[in-house]
């Protein structure tokens, strides 16, 4: 009875952490980039799920070359909120970009262009 209460639990806690892992992705500069140069230019839009003046830019977002990048916030958090907007929309979370672009306030977006060759 003891190992299948202790198994029992094990599998509850897998299950949680599953549902709390988030899908974001880590996203560098370079790695923005290197998107920039596959699709044409970007939007970078940075976004936090504690940030109202955020959703409209969640909302009225339509084109396929914009990056939701989650910043100074929890990517599992801001995840849940860019689905309830953007259910189809990939979530990124900031590594670097904050800093080496200066982002300091939310809500933010930075256009990085194609770099002809």
């Amino acid at each position: 009875m003891y190992r299948l209460c202790i198994s029992l639990l094990g599998i509850c806690l897998l299950v949680s952490f599953q549902k709390a892992h988030s899908e974001c992705l880590p996203l560098s500069l370079t790695q923005a980039k290197a998107i920039a140069q596959e699709k044409g230019s970007i939007e970078l839009v940075f976004f936090a799920s504690w940030c109202s003046s955020c959703e409209p830019h969640l909302k009225n977002k339509d084109d396929k070359n914009v990056l939701f990048v989650a910043a100074f916030d929890k990517p599992e958090r801001a995840e849940r909120v860019l689905k309830k907007y953007r259910p189809e929309a990939k979530c990124y979370f900031e590594k670097d970009i904050t800093n080496i672009l200066e982002i300091i306030t939310l809500p933010a977006s930075y256009v990085i262009k194609k770099e002809e060759k």
